[in-house]
């Protein structure tokens, strides 16, 4: 590049002029004058260039040298005239209308070779589209909401419209009517519900003709009707066709959900009221199907059915609140089932909706101990059991008969264990048996005593040395039940009882209850085995009553047996 000052030879600050350049300089430089050498800018104006795309990848053939190949030039871009770039109207030069071709021509060719590779984000792909709408099909199809009986409400109100206009072309048959009037109650189905929270009400008992239970005095009924589709929580009972689809939600697993807080205050209530309860939850299901009057005429006006059906979960006895949780998921699944079942074997039946929840509570009464049973025939041919007599006794403590059955079980047994074998049953009357009434402590238990885990557990706790398991008797089937066994298998006085039932009226409340006698059972083996050939001894398992043939292996299987009952519970 030239320099600036070559052919200047002019000091700019004291006018004298150099003969030659390199004076000049010399002038600048010296100390000895004022001069200085003038600014300049000897920056070059930049020149606008057009952006060139970046080359294209160098592609090697091969076989080739790789090293001897050349990458193919990219030709630089001519610029515009810089007349033509200061002249708005002139236009772009020949030059550089052509470089904007060929470079509008590459740009687009870049373009549609990217958009084979990668669609546009804004325009999903033709699959994508069909992903997505099988997806919404999908989510309709699961949802089941209230699309169905809104189309059905819609329907309705057509009809009636047109009806009124005089616009219906068919003859208005009798099983035309009925048609349209079956399907005016299912698009009014929902009417009576509320669109808020469920809330439960305590109602008359009245009469079920699915209720099993015919003494209903002791019994409380608590109904709540489920809330419209429109209330979020219970949207999902809509209306729903066959067992396949309503498999897809659980229907009463999701609305115990919704509703368990109202129903564990209802429980609260009656807990105390009655202190222990036996309760059942039953769901009230709205079903209707189509069918043909005369089925071998295609043309006939379908005929509509409307069945209302209880589906009743299972009774359980709830001793406490903190059998409410298990109680309401285990009748939640109950109930879902049969109404699956239902939905299956029930001839094209569609679900409208689960309309009423119910909540039956009755009064649990346990069984007590009481007066004196006489042996039953068939146990008694056993020979294995000694029966306490306490028949027409009085109790000085309470002056009525007596109810001491379970003490006197328990004092035959030790008056066994001494060797004593005559008249056991006789241990209240005889002198020498009295002390052994005594054995056993028994303070805090109450007499009449239930056949209660805890109660006996307690016992055990009050008398380290005993274990005590209970039995019950079916005189049918001339076979005993585990009702209680005991955990602590392991110490010196195992005692097994047997609990002969009766149904008795109170004479104080006149109601009815279940009273217990309890027998000491003197040879487990005989109650359980006497009838088989196999005589020999048997070790049993109070719990499972399974036998073993030596000791050793039963006390290997009470270890597992009794720790997974514990786990378990």
């Amino acid at each position: 590049m030239a320099r600036s000052d070559k052919k200047n030879t002019t000091c700019a600050s004291c006018g004298y002029k150099f003969t030659r350049p390199a004076k000049l300089r010399q002038h600048y430089q010296s100390n000895k004058n004022q001069c200085n050498k003038p600014p300049e800018d000897n920056t070059p104006t930049p020149i606008p260039r057009p952006q060139s795309p970046p080359p294209a990848p160098v592609v090697h053939a091969r076989g080739k040298n790789r090293r001897k190949e050349k990458p193919e030039p990219i030709q630089t871009p001519i610029l515009q005239d810089k007349n033509q770039e200061n002249d708005p109207e002139a236009g772009p030069g020949p030059s550089t209308q052509e470089y904007r071709e060929r470079r509008h021509s590459k740009d687009t060719q870049d373009e549609e070779a990217f958009e084979e590779i990668i669609p546009q984000v804004g325009e999903p792909s033709e699959v994508e589209r069909q992903y997505d709408q099988e997806q919404s099909r999908i989510t309709l199809d699961r949802a089941q909401d209230h699309t169905g009986i809104d189309k059905i409400r819609k329907n309705v109100n057509d009809y009636e419209v047109l009806k009124e206009l005089d616009m219906i072309e068919e003859a208005e048959t009798e099983e035309l009517m009925g048609y349209w009037a079956g399907m005016k109650k299912i698009a009014n189905i929902e009417d009576h519900a509320p669109e808020g929270d469920i809330r439960f009400e305590e109602g008359p008992v009245g009469r079920d003709l699915e209720r099993p239970h015919q003494n209903r005095s002791l019994m409380s009924k608590w109904e709540a009707i489920v809330p419209r589709l429109s209330n979020p929580a219970y949207a999902f009972n809509g209306m729903v066709e066959g067992a396949k689809k309503y498999k897809e939600i659980p229907y009463m697993p999701k609305l115990i959900a919704s509703a368990r807080q109202e129903m564990i205050r209802v429980f609260q209530t009656e807990f105390r009221r009655k202190e222990q309860i036996k309760s059942t939850i039953v769901a009230k299901c709205i079903y209707y199907k189509k069918e043909k009057k005369d089925r071998s005429d295609n043309s006939a006006p379908d005929i509509i059915k409307i069945a209302e059906k209880w589906h009743r979960g299972k009774m359980q006895a709830l001793l406490s609140e903190n059998y409410i949780d298990e109680h309401l998921t285990s009748s939640g699944g109950e109930i879902d089932k049969k109404i699956e079942e239902y939905l299956e074997n029930g001839s094209n039946w569609i679900l409208v909706r689960i309309d009423i929840v119910y909540i039956e509570a009755y009064t649990l009464r346990r069984t007590t101990g009481g007066s004196y049973e006489p042996t039953p025939k068939k146990l008694a041919n056993k020979k294995s059991t000694i029966n306490p007599d306490n028949k027409g006794l009085v109790d000085p403590e309470t002056n009525a008969l007596s109810e001491k059955c379970l003490q006197g079980a328990l004092g035959c047994y030790f008056a066994y264990q001494d060797g004593h074998t005559d008249n056991l049953e006789r241990i209240f009357q005889a002198t020498k048996y009295k002390p052994y009434l005594d054995v056993v402590k028994l303070d805090g238990i109450p007499m009449p005593t239930p056949i209660c885990t805890s109660i006996f557990n307690k016992i055990e706790e009050m008398n380290p040395d005993i274990s005590i398991n209970v039995w019950g008797w079916n005189e049918e089937t001339a076979t005993p039940k585990a009702e209680i066994a005991s955990k602590n298998w392991d110490r010196p006085y195992i005692i097994d009882l047997l609990a002969l039932t009766n149904i008795v009226k109170s004479e104080d409340t006149d109601k009815y209850g279940q009273k217990n006698h309890f027998l000491w059972i003197k040879n487990i083996d005989r109650l359980l085995y006497g009838d088989t050939a196999h005589k020999e001894k048997k070790h049993l398992c109070r719990r499972c009553t399974i036998t073993f043939p030596s000791k050793k292996s039963l006390d290997h299987h009470r270890e597992h047996c009794f720790s997974s009952r514990t786990m378990a519970g």
